[in-house]
């Protein structure tokens, strides 16, 4: 967190902290559970309608330093299972887990293997989307920059170059952008801009699934040969503070 004078920022933290409760966790959970459920399908029907690109399947394997420390993300699964999610999970031994993850060292104490999962490698996944929207007769712009987003008989995205363009609906989805563009439009949400960082790494064997590090909120995929290494804060974060693990979904 950076230590500045900056208003927004701490009263973002401050809504953070006062939805950081259990309840506020279950009352989430139970309404992203349906998301969960429809995410795989909806992946599958991207593949169908013509995306050239397709998910992998694959366990996650979870690691832990010892049984202590794997407490709270047992708490996650099984609230995660309590709101109607099948989450197909098991502890298993270390040797076990190696035949997944062979880059696993014995500094990690307790292993668990979590099925029912699928990864992507995103840069690729996004641009066989951006291929099919194109090839169906749409139109991807690059390099505008939309300053403005109206709504009144149509609506309309305004560009830097003042060119205005209309569209039966607008998506927003501008991650740490959206407050300045949707105020207008009566939208109120505090959105805050996280930063995290990532680096891939040779391994001496094929990575050949995700691997989940909970207590250091460290997470690991295969990528394009590699094995990339990323901190789970990356993205942008709504101000719902409640901090949930997705499963049954990429």
């Amino acid at each position: 967190m950076p230590v500045r004078i900056d208003p927004k920022l701490w009263r973002f933290c401050t809504n953070f902290m006062a939805h950081a409760t259990g309840r506020a966790w279950d009352k989430t959970m139970a309404g992203l559970t349906q998301a969960d459920l429809a995410a795989l399908a909806a992946y599958d029907e991207l593949e169908a309608g013509g995306v050239n690109a397709s998910t992998t399947e694959g366990p996650f394997i979870i690691g832990f330093e010892n049984e202590g420390k794997a407490a709270g993300f047992l708490k996650e699964v099984e609230g995660a299972q309590r709101h109607g999610q099948d989450i197909p999970f098991e502890q298993i031994t270390l040797d076990d887990a190696r035949a997944d993850a062979p880059m696993l060292t014995d500094k990690v104490g307790a292993t668990y293997r979590m099925g029912g999962q699928r990864f992507i490698e995103p840069g690729p996944y996004c641009q066989a989307v951006a291929d099919s929207i194109v090839q169906r007769g749409g139109t991807i712009t690059t390099g505008a920059e939309v300053v403005e987003v109206t709504s009144t008989r149509t609506p309309a995205v305004k560009l830097a170059t003042g060119e205005r363009l209309h569209a039966d609906n607008v998506v927003l989805a501008t991650g740490a952008w959206l407050p300045k563009l949707a105020k207008v439009l009566g939208v109120t949400t505090l959105v805050q801009a996280g930063r995290g960082y990532s680096f891939s790494v040779e391994t001496e064997e094929p990575a050949t699934c995700p691997v989940y590090l909970p207590d250091p909120k460290i997470a690991c995929t295969p990528y394009q040969g590699r094995f990339r290494i990323a901190g789970t804060m990356e993205g942008q974060v709504p101000c719902s503070g409640v901090a949930v693990c997705a499963f049954g979904s990429v």
